[in-house]
């Protein structure tokens, strides 16, 4: 007997499958019938009994290089995918006003009630690093915190703040005069990297190749329940309008409306919209490592599944 280890799911699209490997956070392709088989036998003997011979012992010849497989007896359990989180927002993104047109620190204690712990604190001015470090200060509560800035010739000062504060995962400086990593990163972390383009958190940036996908054992089981992209979001802009996206319609304002009241309503319709509930998502290879933020549907995805072909 044969059996897939725990830890690598195979995944049928239109035209080829994949193999996810959660623990090494990677994949293979695979064509259809290969899946097929991972999922209707678990003996060799009896595959060959319906397959040609020598395609078998090529496919499973790959899986043991891959080392997907195992030649077990017995039965053993499965990984759960079930998803849970503790709290009612996960993330949080802020376009910070440049004259505050809401209270930032009530803002704050809102999301943190809510059980939010990762936020992103989106300047769209140039602002002086004096702010940026003052609005630090109440983020207490969060474990995860990015900032995006215009630049700032504080290189030094920026390094070393990151370098201090744990919990800052990267430092976007943008419109700078050169594109380069300013510090050496903690284990891909704590980056803080500038970069001669604009940045305009109102324009959506579309999934365009496959270096958006992201292979994690939370990201695989959320996408079978969730959104990946909106699950547990919410965006705050400079007016204190609350929206799924910058790009999206707006549900309330901040500064008439607790937070929560907010969110309550049909915001949270698109958090449960799943891969598997999309024309054309359903049938794609990618479902369970894609970030698509696309709120409009009807505009199509940049990745074809029928042609396995990139726009």
């Amino acid at each position: 007997m044969f059996k897939l280890h725990a830890c690598c799911f195979p995944v049928k699209g239109a035209e080829r499958s994949l193999i996810y490997d959660i623990q090494r956070g990677s994949y293979e392709f695979i064509p259809n019938d290969l899946y097929e088989m991972l999922i209707n036998y678990n003996s060799v003997v009896e595959i060959k009994k319906s397959y040609d011979n020598q395609v078998v012992d090529e496919y499973f010849a790959f899986l043991e290089e891959k080392e997907f497989i195992t030649y077990l007896d017995g039965d053993f359990p499965e990984i759960d995918l079930s998803f849970r989180f503790p709290g009612v927002v996960s993330n949080a993104v802020i376009a910070v006003p440049e004259k505050r047109m809401f209270g930032f620190e009530r803002v704050i204690g809102q999301l943190s009630e809510l059980g939010c712990r990762d936020i992103q604190l989106i300047y769209p001015f140039d602002v002086k690093l004096e702010t940026v470090m003052e609005d630090l200060s109440y983020l207490q509560s969060f474990k995860s915190i990015e900032i995006i800035t215009p630049f700032l010739d504080k290189e030094h000062e920026i390094v070393s703040l990151v370098k201090e504060e744990k919990r800052i995962a990267y430092w976007l400086l943008h419109s700078a005069p050169e594109s380069r990593l300013m510090n050496e990163p903690y284990y891909g972390i704590q980056s803080v990297f500038s970069t001669i383009e604009t940045f305009d958190h109102r324009v959506r940036c579309a999934l365009r190749d496959e270096s958006f996908f992201n292979i994690s054992m939370t990201l695989f089981t959320e996408a079978h329940h969730y959104n990946v992209f909106y699950n547990g979001k919410v965006c705050i802009d400079e007016r204190g309008e609350v929206q799924n996206a910058f790009w999206g319609p707006t549900f309330g304002n901040i500064n008439e409306t607790a937070l929560e009241e907010i969110i309550s309503g049909n915001f949270k319709d698109i958090w449960l919209l799943k891969k598997d509930d999309i024309e054309g998502c359903r049938e794609c290879e990618f479902r369970y490592m894609c970030p698509d933020n696309r709120l409009d549907l009807k505009e199509s995805c940049k990745y074809n599944p029928y042609t396995m072909e990139w726009k």
